[in-house]
């Protein structure tokens, strides 16, 4: 799925509300959710902002080390104790200048780019709120709201009425059905929901190492481990070289060779799609593969080093390389032959497929 190219000729700031209680999460912060192996649910909304993204607390050092990760937060200390989300939205409002803020909860893990993209191309100067609504469900807290309500919040706080519901019953707003979009939208509440997010979400890591080092038949082996449990496996391999899966005079390199940019060719047990695509040397392109692979439980990537974000053991034998081909903070163990190489990670012999598959059982995916 690409980026939407949608401008608001409005200045939307973005605000995310970090703030409950999660009474029905055992009190938990659920804004520290394992989003996957390596971030968060907040990590995750903050990466698909743009910009600068303030978080709203009842406590500004609550998050403090996430300042040193993500240059572009801020933080906004609740004015108002204890009086749910309607603090969080009247301290954005005093503490940031800007007309309109998109306020974004932090047990909403559903959210990406393309969707505030979308939202903020649909604020005008007529309305005071642009509420999102899925299944006929308004999400309050996945919405814009105009400056111009400060006074009735401020109203609203004095009165002690603090239900968000009320305050949108007393302002113009614009409902913004996501029915006919691709976007969905959903709170992790409780455990159950937890759980229920958990199973929708492809759990991947990366098998990387020089080319001759053991990654195929180290990944073979780890997927075997994973059917022997019944999961289902799904495999993505990075080459750095353009390929074709056609042979010259089957119709299929026919259709493309003519200018086709995609081919699909299918049969009552597999299809193969073969498909043009603009390389943006971005990750989010990697990303959006592995999330169109849901129905599997286990993605395995061949290769990614480059990609920091996602969790790696790297494969090396002595006759290949004396040292590893990479060691930045995404590797997490080393497989070898060379079992006395001194490191600070686990290491693993190639032939010790339990204790590997162990690990990555407790620590590359939840």
């Amino acid at each position: 799925m690409r980026t939407l190219n949608i401008c608001s000729n409005f200045n939307i700031a973005t605000v995310i509300l970090c703030g409950g209680k999660s009474k029905r999460f055992d009190f938990k912060d659920k804004a520290l959710l394992n989003y996957s192996s390596t971030k968060s649910f907040l990590e995750k909304i903050i990466l698909e902002c743009k910009g600068d993204v303030y978080l709203s607390l009842d406590n500004k050092y609550k998050y403090n080390t996430l300042l040193f990760k993500y240059k572009n937060i801020k933080l906004i200390e609740d004015i108002y104790n204890n009086i749910g989300p309607l603090g969080g939205i009247y301290s954005s409002f005093i503490n940031i200048d800007s007309d309109y803020i998109q306020f974004l909860s932090c047990d909403s893990p559903s959210i990406n780019s393309d969707f505030l993209n979308y939202m903020s191309s649909m604020v005008d100067e007529y309305h005071d709120a642009f509420i999102a609504v899925y299944n006929d469900k308004p999400y309050f807290l996945c919405s814009i709201y105009s400056k111009r309500i400060i006074n009735k919040i401020k109203e609203n706080i004095s009165q002690n009425e603090y239900s968000i519901r009320k305050l949108v019953n007393g302002i113009k707003v614009k409902y913004i059905d996501l029915k006919y979009t691709i976007f969905k939208l959903f709170n992790v509440n409780t455990l159950d929901d937890y759980l229920e997010f958990k199973k929708s979400i492809p759990q991947y890591f990366s098998i990387c190492g020089k080319k001759n080092s053991g990654k195929t038949t180290l990944i073979c082996k780890i997927i075997k481990e994973f059917t022997n449990i019944g999961k289902s496996v799904a495999v993505i391999k990075h080459t750095s070289h353009d390929h074709s899966f056609d042979v010259e005079g089957k119709d299929t390199y026919n259709y493309k060779v003519n200018g086709a940019k995609a081919t699909l060719i299918y049969s009552k047990s597999k299809y193969m799609l073969v498909k043009d695509y603009e390389i943006n040397n971005d990750e989010s392109d990697l990303i959006n593969f592995i999330n169109s692979m849901s129905e599997y439980d286990i993605i395995i990537l061949e290769g990614f080093k480059y990609v920091i974000s996602i969790p790696k053991i790297e494969v090396f034998r002595k006759e290949i390389s004396d040292t590893p081909l990479c060691m930045d903070n995404s590797i997490k163990a080393l497989v070898t032959d060379n079992i006395n190489y001194e490191t600070n990670l686990p290491i693993f012999h190639l032939d010790d497929i339990t204790s590997i598959f162990n690990f990555i059982i407790s620590n590359l995916i939840f």
